[in-house]
Formats: structure tokens, C-alpha cells, sequence
């Protein structure tokens, strides 16, 4: 399992963003040091990146 960190994000932001307890994100940070927070959404499954954690998955019904 992937150590985390809490980040706090606004909470303007984060209900724009449309985040839930069952919602599913993807972050990334890119080349200039921005970190990218989305929402994982039906029609972006194709291109979701894996971790191959599948026993945490939340998309595998897989818990902590």
C-alpha cells in the first residue's frame, strides 16, 4: 500500500471538483512541480492509471 499524506484543499475546490467518499481520484504531479487533483468520472476508466493494488482498490470493492 502507497503511504499517504493529508493535503487540505479548499473546500470551495473540493465541492467544484465534485469529491465524495466514493468518488475515485487521480493525482499527478507534472514537470513544473503542479500537482494535478481530478475526479475520476464513467467515461475516463480508459485511461486510468493502475497500481496494481488491487486489494485496496476502490473500484475492486476492496477495503483497508
Amino acid at each position: 500500500m502507497t503511504d499517504f499524506k493529508l493535503l487540505p484543499i479548499p473546500a470551495e475546490d473540493y465541492d467544484d471538483l465534485g469529491i465524495s467518499p466514493d468518488a475515485v481520484i487521480e493525482t499527478c504531479v507534472i514537470d513544473d512541480g503542479a500537482l494535478i487533483v481530478r475526479v475520476i468520472r464513467d467515461e475516463d476508466f480508459d485511461n486510468f492509471i493502475c497500481g496494481n493494488d488491487c486489494e485496496c482498490c476502490p473500484m475492486n470493492g476492496g477495503t483497508e
